[in-house]
């Protein structure tokens, strides 16, 4: 009755196994793309334009977030811009079309 036992397990993981050999060349050539790719490239243009007007107004930039406009993309911006003789540091929110 071992005997048989140790051979149906044997014979299972032969076949756990092999199934996985069989799939791992046809899985690997498979290409992985990006779906938020084009999103990234926005974001990182968004960022070095919210960079520019932050240097432009004195300022730091905190946040830049990609948007629409109707049908004009656009960057939302916050800066942080020091306060003058004590006061504390103003945030603006500037809309920038990209």
């Amino acid at each position: 009755m071992n005997k048989h036992l140790a051979l149906s397990l044997t014979f299972a993981l032969g076949l756990t196994l092999g199934s996985a050999a069989v799939a791992a060349p046809l899985m690997a050539g498979k290409p992985v793309v990006a779906t938020n790719f084009l999103v990234l490239n926005v974001d990182a243009d968004c960022f070095a334009i919210g960079q520019d007007k932050a240097a432009e107004l004195g300022g730091t930039l905190a946040k830049a977030k990609p948007d629409m406009d109707g049908d004009a993309p656009v960057c939302r911006l916050v800066i942080v811009v020091p306060g003058q003789n004590g006061e504390r540091p103003k945030r603006v929110e500037v809309t920038v079309a990209q």
